[in-house]
């Protein structure tokens, strides 16, 4: 009896566990500190579609490594949970570098090194000054939608080329692609 107690209450536990995973990431708006849109992110997207194996190589990690709830989230991805522009505003307790008294700060400008390697952190600066303009709900439903098929509406990441239901080719619809580096 003691043995089928436990097994029951492991096994709410669990349950419980994978219940709470899944409703953090339902939960969570994908904003970041920096501006950066988290929903079309690869670690984040592969960790909640079961995918890591797929980029984990790619990466630098092992595919146990590819976790990820969002920026705002307490599971980061090991890149993310260095991010001195994240650990700026987590400590100034700030939704967005934007509503900052310092904005544009030299932290927040650190990250330019990084653009080569990920290009579309290019997008930040314009992503700023929408926030700043229209609000985060607008910018989030904007973001919801640009990072998605135009044909098919299945999500897809910034570094995917073709989309994975229809085939359709993505990369006239990232923006960061067309905007120079400065």
């Amino acid at each position: 009896m003691a043995v089928l107690i436990l097994f029951v209450a492991f096994s709410i536990y669990i349950l419980g566990y994978n219940i709470a995973k899944e409703n953090i990431m339902e939960k969570n708006d994908y904003s970041s500190f920096c501006g950066n849109y988290c929903g079309a992110c690869e670690i984040l997207c592969a960790y909640k579609n079961k995918t890591e194996n797929d980029i984990a190589a790619q990466w630098g990690a092992s595919p146990d490594e590819i976790k990820c709830h969002g920026c705002k989230s307490d599971i980061v991805f090991k890149n993310c949970n260095i991010c001195k522009i994240r650990s700026c505003a987590m400590d100034k307790k700030i939704d967005h570098c934007v509503f900052c008294k310092e904005f544009p700060c030299k932290i927040f400008g650190s990250g330019e090194s990084l653009v080569e390697k990920l290009p579309h952190l290019k997008s930040i600066p314009l992503n700023m000054k929408i926030i700043s303009e229209k609000g985060l709900e607008t910018w989030l439903k904007e973001q919801e939608k640009k990072w998605q098929c135009p044909v098919c509406g299945e999500p897809f990441t910034w570094y995917k080329e073709k989309c994975t239901v229809c085939g359709r080719e993505l990369n006239q619809d990232k923006d960061f692609l067309n905007i120079a580096s400065s």
